[in-house]
């Protein structure tokens, strides 16, 4: 099942939280390397270990959904 891999992913990731950040805008996870966001392109993030581990989790829980993205202007 694709939860399954989701939840796969977000183990593998909260197992390693100081490798990614969270979108600030559209709460995608990157890698630390990403100098913007391949989703929403915004560049502002948040990195504190706690708060990938909680997003991940989120988005290992339940199926994938279209990120509400607001425009910048």
């Amino acid at each position: 099942m694709k939860s399954d891999k989701r939840s796969e992913a977000a183990a593998a990731i909260a197992s390693k939280p100081e490798k990614y950040k969270v979108c600030d805008q559209c709460e995608s996870i990157m890698t630390k390397s990403a100098a913007h966001c391949v989703i929403c392109h915004s560049y502002r993030w948040r990195e504190e270990s706690a708060e990938v581990i909680r997003v991940a989790h989120l988005l290992g829980s339940r199926p994938p959904i279209l990120a509400p993205v607001t425009p910048r202007i």
